[in-house]
């Protein structure tokens, strides 16, 4: 039976274009790694190729039309009907079209469909996550600088055989209060905020963890704050189960601060992840995104103009449960 992505009531199809970049909804619909490629979901999938790729097409399960010219070829198969496209495609691209068919936007159904994770993305995400929460526990931070550190997070990234996520966040004292603060200069010293991911395969992890120097800073004001953010977050996956949207377990979050009289989060409580770092679903009160399936990078946090801590944790929901990622 053909998906019923391919087969809209409308009968529009949708079309995706992957440019000198890697795309993940191309890639994701194809399982294929070329440039300048065109791909039609239809009444099944037809890949649009320059006859120099057709070496990486292999095992593609679908039509391959090897052409110098994809768009004059998918408007003579489209016959002047509608298309959707994910607004990430290239305007100049997009205007090519638009002057013979009518453009649609089809963001919602192309993104919606990689929410869920079947096993083997799950697999590749749980590698990731693993490898990044051991790789941030080892790194050697104090009396170093915060560049130094993120540099070699970069190195000992490629050692391992993995690709960085995104640049790594590695900061100290206040600048851990300026929530996108990636590194400088200042030396780490009592305390460090380090927010880092490898990429497996091209699926991502997303972890932030805080550290402390001394025991004798058991009662600093940060420590003692990084516990309540992490009791927080293991609150937001112990009652998932009463969650069937991202607007329930954004609402929930919300409460939960006012609970614990702190200051509303300045920023969503967690995103989505998988081949992108922050997919869907959307965890804002105004989402209706289903939960089920997902995984999700759950981040509470508290910031100050003194400092800053973030405890970051990457799950997994299935059967209306989480299930911690890095604990499986």
């Amino acid at each position: 039976m053909t998906s019923r992505i391919y087969r809209r009531k409308d009968r529009c199809p949708i079309l995706l274009y992957v440019g000198e970049e890697f795309d993940a909804n191309f890639y994701y619909y194809t399982g294929l790694e070329v440039t300048n490629a065109f791909v039609l979901l239809w009444d099944k999938k037809y890949l649009f190729v320059h006859q120099m790729d057709t070496g990486l097409v292999k095992g593609f399960k679908g039509e391959i039309i090897v052409t110098r010219n994809a768009i004059k070829e998918i408007l003579k198969m489209i016959k002047g009907r509608c298309v959707y496209i994910d607004k990430s495609m290239p305007y100049g691209i997009v205007r090519l079209f638009e002057n013979n068919t009518r453009i649609l936007d089809g963001t919602k159904i192309i993104r919606e469909k990689r929410m869920k994770k079947t096993n083997k993305e799950l697999k590749y995400i749980t590698k990731a996550v693993k490898e990044t929460v051991k790789l941030i526990s080892e790194i050697e931070t104090w009396g170093r600088k915060e560049e130094d550190v993120a540099r070699e997070l970069y190195s000992r990234t490629y050692e391992l055989g993995f690709e960085p996520s995104f640049s790594p966040i590695v900061a100290t004292k206040r600048n851990a209060g300026v929530p996108h603060h990636l590194f400088g200069k200042d030396r780490i010293k009592d305390m460090v905020l380090i927010d880092y991911g490898l990429k497996y395969k091209h699926y991502h992890a997303d972890i932030t963890r805080c550290f402390f120097e001394h025991e004798k800073n058991i009662n600093k004001p940060y420590v003692k704050m990084y516990e309540r953010i992490k009791g927080i977050a293991y609150e937001i996956i112990d009652n998932v189960p009463n969650f069937e949207t991202a607007s329930d377990l954004a609402s929930f979050s919300e409460d939960l601060f006012r609970k614990n009289k702190l200051k509303k989060l300045i920023h969503l409580i967690g995103h989505g992840i998988g081949l992108d770092v922050h997919e869907k679903p959307l965890l804002s009160k105004k989402s209706n995104d289903k939960l089920e399936g997902t995984t999700l990078a759950i981040e509470p946090g508290y910031y100050t103009k003194q400092y800053g801590v973030r405890f970051e944790i990457d799950i997994h929901i299935k059967n209306g449960k989480a299930r911690i990622i890095e604990k499986q």
